[in-house]
């Protein structure tokens, strides 16, 4: 923040010790004296300014802009505040505020890096990439051994594909600053995409040699060690992805403060354990087979299930109580699992995967409801399941995205099948798309929560998904199942044509990053003998 001076010599006293505080980490307290003295010199900048830097690091980003506001109407010439202002209007929304506030920043000081870097990560969640790419640039020429900008033109570079250059950054990046955590995260992620799988578990490691209970890679570790079906030492190392930025703090939010975790199911007789969700719906429907096993040994179980899930998982018997998120939790629970631990919990092995399909069912009076809209069955019938929100930073670029347009779907949809969408919604214009396809009818609709769609899935004779929720329930339902894959894809879908976890499923995955008309041309062509749609030639 700005290098003001002080308030007037009669609190000096109070500025020093206020600054004393803040300088050894106690906020608080530097807060309460920074506050009774701004109280008395209102108009002063080095106080406006320290309490907005204070409020930021607090994520209170409307009063970290209320005090800039205050301090640039008295002095319109500061760029760090103008700087300070973008990152907290960029964390309420506010991007076009922001990115104008970047500006006044470096039109008043044009070498400031840390400016054109903010703008440039602004631009890039936007969208922007071209322009994003130029701050980057100019933060990088002002400051040509700016590390941090480095690494995120490299991020830049990787979301429009430019793979070779956003790798120059990163290991750029750590030749500039060899301890720059983020830089190996950032380039050890790109290789583990690139499917350099050895190079990537190598960069992992020099960054846990620097730091080792940096959890970012230690996550990624665990990741790489479950894909090459090392699950002896990955689940163990997996459970530190909750000490990273993303998920810090999960475990202690409401209703789970204060319960400790599940982690000796030799001890579980009589216990009540309640089964909690993490990311995605996809990952509950996956790890939900474990809750059989702890009712096993005699636990009492809880599934504090997401709400499109909570009434599919009634299917599972009355002696599981399904509490759906938002619902108080009944009191006398002794442990709590996030369910991507259970893997962990029960030393999970390739071998040993839970593998009895289905362990999740479909509500008859809904399926009979699907009988009934559907009617006679003329040609097999086929689920279809295309795209997603892909609001995920996996998603972010062509490596991982899980999404796929529809056209891409073309020598599928032209095979003479019946097609049914599973999607709950469509991107862009896709709803009018697919009303133009006459072996196509879209249910989004009647979709309402996973119940729905499982009916729905019942009546399929295959379904065809790319990595998303439906995809695991159709593998829950036991039902026939291919899944699209990107270039990059997780753990659970391994390295071949097969996962332990969805034995029944058949895996298809991209040659190139975001080539899924080659993915949809595997799939048609295997359709047509699955099917019989095309007869053998008589030898």
């Amino acid at each position: 923040m700005e290098n003001q001076a002080g308030p007037a010599a009669a609190s000096d006293a109070l500025l020093k010790q206020a600054n004393a505080h803040f300088a050894q980490g106690r906020i608080g307290q530097a807060a309460a004296i920074y506050r009774q003295l701004l109280e008395r010199f209102p108009r002063n900048l080095f106080l406006l300014n320290r309490m907005a830097e204070i409020t930021l690091r607090r994520s209170n980003f409307k009063a970290s802009i209320h005090l800039l506001r205050r301090s640039l109407a008295i002095s319109g010439t500061q760029p760090n505040a103008w700087m300070w202002l973008g990152a907290a209007l960029a964390k309420v929304g506010e991007n076009a505020a922001a990115l104008d506030a970047y500006d006044r920043a470096v039109a008043i000081q044009p070498d400031l890096a840390p400016a054109h870097n903010n703008k440039g990560i602004l631009l890039s969640e936007l969208g922007r990439n071209a322009e994003a790419l130029e701050s980057f640039d100019r933060a990088i020429s002002a400051k040509p051994d700016f590390a941090f900008g480095m690494r995120n033109r490299g991020t830049a570079y990787k979301r429009i594909g430019q793979f070779d250059k956003a790798m120059a950054d990163f290991r750029r990046a750590i030749e500039v600053s060899p301890s720059m955590l983020e830089a190996y995260y950032a380039k050890g992620l790109l290789q583990m995409e690139l499917r350099q799988w050895d190079d990537a578990l190598a960069t992992f490691d020099a960054a846990l040699a620097i730091d080792p209970g940096y959890a970012e890679a230690q996550a990624m570790k665990a990741e790489l060690l479950l894909l090459s079906g090392d699950y002896a030492r990955g689940w163990g190392l997996y459970a530190t992805r909750r000490d990273t930025s993303f998920r810090k703090g999960h475990l202690e939010q409401p209703p789970f403060t204060g319960l400790p975790l599940w982690r000796n199911p030799e001890l579980s007789a009589g216990k009540t354990v309640v089964i909690r969700p993490e990311v995605g719906l996809g990952d509950f429907l996956m790890f939900v087979r474990y809750a059989k096993q702890a009712r096993d040994l005699g636990a009492n179980v809880i599934l504090y299930a997401p709400q499109p899930l909570a009434a599919l998982f009634a299917s599972l018997g009355p002696e599981f109580r399904v509490v759906a998120d938002g619902e108080p939790l009944p009191d006398g629970i002794d442990f709590q699992c996030p369910i991507m631990d259970l893997p962990c919990v029960f030393r999970t092995t390739v071998e040993t995967v839970p593998a009895e399909f289905p362990y999740l069912w479909a509500s008859a009076d809904k399926i009979g409801a699907w009988k009934e809209k559907l009617g006679p069955k003329r040609r097999h019938r086929v689920g279809l399941m295309w795209s997603g929100k892909g609001d995920r930073n996996i998603d972010s670029t062509a490596l991982r995205r899980r999404t796929m347009p529809l056209e891409a779907l073309g020598p599928i949809l032209d095979l003479p099948l019946e097609f049914h969408a599973l999607q709950k919604e469509f991107l862009g214009d896709e709803a009018s798309e697919v009303g133009r396809r006459p072996n196509l009818a879209a249910h989004d609709r009647e979709l309402h929560d996973m119940s729905d769609t499982a009916a729905l899935v019942d009546q399929m004779d295959l379904v065809i998904s790319i990595d998303t929720s439906v995809a695991h329930l159709a593998g829950a339902l036991g039902k026939p199942l291919w899944v699209m894959l990107p270039y990059a894809s997780d753990y659970r879908w391994a390295l071949g044509e097969r996962t332990p976890w969805y034995p029944q499923a058949q895996l298809f995955r991209q040659a190139e990053p975001g080539d899924w008309p080659g993915v949809a041309r595997q799939i048609a062509a295997r359709l047509e003998t699955h099917f019989e749609l095309v007869k053998a030639p008589n030898p």
